[in-house]
Order: structure tokens, then sequence, then C-alpha cells
């Protein structure tokens, strides 16, 4: 049985591939820890990349993408 503990995060979703690996590249240089994953099942049926942070830095990712402006098409918290 296994006794693994799902997290919540904040998943970044995107209009595009292209807008998604923009994205991995500006936030480099920051000290977010998130990646680039598949979209989960849970939060859409599209297949496609996301970027996954961990909740409490919620606001730090929404200040980058509005000092950057960055496109992305939403942003959803989730268990993972």
């Amino acid at each position: 049985m296994s006794n693994s503990k799902k997290e919540n995060y904040i998943f970044v979703l995107f209009n595009s591939t292209i807008d998604a690996i923009y994205f991995e590249g500006a936030i480099a240089d920051t000290d977010l820890s998130g990646r680039l994953v598949p979209v989960p099942s849970s939060i859409s049926a599209d297949c496609g990349m996301c970027w996954m942070e961990e909740a409490g830095n919620e606001k730090k990712i929404r200040v980058f993408i509005e000092k950057n402006k960055l496109e992305y098409s939403e942003i959803q918290m989730s268990q993972y």
C-alpha cells in the first residue's frame, strides 16, 4: 500500500508548446523551483505541457508572468 501524500501545486497552462518552452527559458534565472510537466488529466483532457510550481509560490509566479508579459491560458491549483 502506498503512503504517498498528494500535495497542492500551481499549474500554469499555455496556449501552445512554444509558449511553454519560452516560459521555461524565461524562468530559468529565478529562484522558482518548478518544471515543465505534461498537463495532468485532473486539470484538462487536452494534451500539452504546463509549468508545475509549489503552491506557496503562486504570488511569485503571477508577479513573474506580469513583469515579463508572458503568454499563458490559465493558472490552476490542483493536487499532484
